[in-house]
């Protein structure tokens, strides 16, 4: 995009998940948001931890060979959940919104 480079990398971010007691570090592919589930008690609603292991919005990186700029893509943007608890919305330039 930037010098009309036809050869690029594609690589899969990944990050560095912390050791439990139980397993070692791991190696996982980046996501945009991860699935959480809540814990229900008579008193409140809490979130548990967030599994790295349950990426949702897979990233892929392209790197052009000739001057190194970088794209990120979204393998499977369709898994994306919506909503505040994601931190994240569907913004709509078609329609008469106010980020037109």
């Amino acid at each position: 995009m930037k010098c009309n480079g036809m050869q690029f990398i594609r690589a899969v971010p990944r990050e560095l998940t912390p050791a439990d007691s139980d397993q070692r570090a791991m190696a996982l592919p980046m996501g945009l948001v991860y699935q959480y589930e809540v814990q229900r008690s008579r008193y409140a609603s809490q979130p548990l931890p967030v599994d790295a292991r349950k990426a949702l919005g897979l990233l892929e990186v392209y790197v052009c060979r000739k001057c190194g700029f970088v794209e990120w893509y979204c393998s499977d943007p369709e898994r994306i959940p919506i909503g505040p608890v994601y931190m994240t919305e569907d913004v709509d330039y078609e329609s008469d919104t106010p980020y037109r």
